[in-house]
């Protein structure tokens, strides 16, 4: 029950930070979990979606809580002609696997 309570002021902080919509549409909170979606058909939208994956890192971290990031997975599946591309700019590589960049209280993280 107190997790439940503590979820509720992230996603309050969350909707008075982006709205509620936002929230509506792009996060799906379970028991110890949350997901993030968006549909990406440019790149203007795979910013916008970088930039919330950050939005909500910076909304948890401001409530005590990290992101784990050996526990975290960014899951795509962009397609086109551009898409390589794009993601070779946007993503670090580390070995097989591509991590999104982003920062934790202050300091870089590869998610």
């Amino acid at each position: 029950m107190l997790f439940v309570a503590h979820s509720l002021r992230i996603i309050d902080d969350l909707a008075g930070t982006v709205g509620w919509a936002w929230v509506r549409e792009h996060l799906t909170f379970y028991a110890d979990d949350t997901v993030a979606t968006w549909l990406i058909r440019n790149r203007a939208e795979l910013d916008a979606a970088i930039g919330g994956v950050q939005t909500i890192v910076d909304a948890f971290n401001r409530h005590g809580m990290e992101l784990a990031p050996d526990k975290s997975a960014l899951l795509h599946n962009l397609k086109g002609p551009e898409a390589q591309r794009v993601l070779t700019r946007r993503l670090h590589r580390a070995g097989k696997a591509r991590l999104l960049p982003g920062t934790q209280r202050g300091q870089p993280i590869l998610i």
